[in-house]
C-alpha cells in the first residue's frame, strides 16, 4: 500500500509548517492551517511572520530563526498566544534545520505542540504549593509563638538567629534558595525543645544550678521528638538538625557528643549563628557580652568546636558590615 506522506503530517499532535531561506512558507499541515484559520493554498510562498511571529518582533531584523539558518542549536521555547479575551494557548515550539541531500540548511521546520493542558497542570500545582508554604508559614509561627508566650527570650533568640543562619546559608550555597529558606525555618524552630523546659528556669535571673542546667540540655532532644514526623519539604532533616545543633567538632557537645563529619552541615552553622547571637545580646541572667566576645569564642574555637568555614563567613557577614542583629517585634516566616 502507498503511504502519502502529506496525510501522515496531518495525523501528527503537532502544528508543522516549514519555512524557506527567504522566510517564505514552503509548506503547512493541516493542524497549522487550523491554528491560523488559513488554508495552505495561501499560506504557501507567503512570509512566515504574516500569519504567526514566532522567530522574531519585527520584520527580519534580529530574526530569531536566523539562528537555525546559521545551524545553531537552539533550546525549545514555550510560547503563549492568546485567541480572545479570556482564552490562550501555550505552544512548546521547536525550530529544526531543514537539509538538502548534501546536508545543506535550507529552510527551517517549525514544530508547535499544545501544552496549554500541562501548563494549567503546572499553574495548579504551583498554586497549591504557595498554599502549602503559607500554611507551613502559619504552623512555624505558631509553634514560635507558642514559646514566645512562655519565654519572650527564646522567641526573640530563634529569630535572630534565623536572621544569621539565613545569610551565612546564603554565602554556602547561593544557588539553593530552596536550602537556604529550609535554613531559615530550622534556625526559627532550633529551640523549640525548650517549651518543656519550667518556665522559671528559662527566666531565671541567676546562674543556673547543675540539675537546672541539665534539664535545659534536653530542649534538642525534645525539639527533635517534636519535629521528627513532620516532612518540611527542604531536602534535610530540620528535626536532625535541631538534635544535633548543640555538639561539637570535638565531641563535647550534646546530646550524642558526636565529632567532626558526623555532624550534618545545618547543625554545624545553627551552631555557629546560635552562639553569637547568644553571647552578643542580653540574656534574663545576664547583660550581653557584645559582638567582639562573641566573634572571638567562635574563632579561638575554630575547627575545634566549630566549623572553621562557617565561621570565616560568619565573622566576615560581621566585619564587612554585611549582617547585623534586626529587633523584630513578632515570629514571622
Amino acid at each position: 500500500m502507498e503511504v502519502d506522506n502529506t496525510q501522515i503530517f496531518d495525523t501528527l499532535p503537532d502544528s508543522i509548517r516549514i519555512i524557506g531561506k527567504d522566510k517564505k512558507i514552503i509548506w503547512a499541515n493541516k493542524l497549522f492551517e487550523d491554528l491560523v484559520g488559513i488554508d495552505k493554498e495561501e499560506l504557501n510562498g507567503s512570509k512566515c511572520y504574516d500569519y504567526l511571529c514566532l522567530g522574531k518582533t519585527l520584520g527580519d531584523k534580529d530574526c530569531y530563526l536566523d539562528k537555525v539558518l546559521n545551524d545553531e542549536v537552539l533550546p525549545q521555547r514555550e510560547i503563549t498566544i492568546k485567541e480572545s479575551k479570556d482564552k490562550s494557548i501555550t505552544f512548546l515550539v521547536t525550530h529544526t534545520p531543514y537539509r538538502n541531500e548534501k546536508e545543506e540548511v535550507i529552510g527551517i521546520v517549525e514544530y508547535l505542540r499544545d501544552i496549554t493542558s500541562l501548563v494549567n497542570t503546572r499553574t495548579a500545582l504551583e498554586e497549591q504549593l504557595m498554599r502549602s508554604k503559607i500554611i507551613l508559614g502559619k504552623t512555624v509561627n505558631a509553634l514560635v509563638s507558642a514559646i514566645e508566650s512562655r519565654d519572650p527570650y527564646t522567641a526573640g533568640h530563634q529569630r535572630k538567629v534565623s536572621q544569621l543562619v539565613r545569610q551565612v546559608a546564603q554565602a554556602v550555597k547561593p544557588e539553593d534558595r530552596h536550602w537556604v529558606e529550609g535554613m531559615r525555618v530550622t534556625a526559627q524552630l532550633h529551640d523549640i525543645g525548650k517549651i518543656c523546659i519550667p518556665a522559671e528556669i528559662l527566666a531565671n535571673p541567676t546562674t543556673l544550678k547543675k540539675e537546672e542546667f541539665e534539664l535545659i540540655k534536653l530542649h534538642s532532644a525534645v525539639g527533635y521528638g517534636i519535629l521528627n514526623n513532620v516532612d518540611f519539604g527542604f531536602g534535610f532533616s530540620i528535626a536532625d538538625a535541631i538534635l544535633q545543633h548543640h555538639e561539637r567538632l570535638n565531641g563535647g557537645g550534646y546530646p550524642a557528643g558526636l565529632t567532626g563529619d558526623d555532624i550534618l552541615l545545618e547543625a554545624k552553622i545553627l551552631a555557629v549563628a546560635d552562639v553569637v547571637e547568644a553571647m552578643t545580646n542580653r540574656r534574663p541572667y545576664r547583660e550581653g557580652l557584645g559582638l567582639p566576645a562573641a566573634l572571638d569564642e567562635i574563632e579561638s574555637n575554630a575547627s575545634e568546636k566549630y566549623d572553621k568555614d562557617i565561621v570565616d563567613i560568619c565573622r566576615d557577614l560581621f566585619m564587612k558590615e554585611k549582617f547585623k542583629f534586626q529587633e523584630t517585634a513578632a515570629a514571622s516566616i
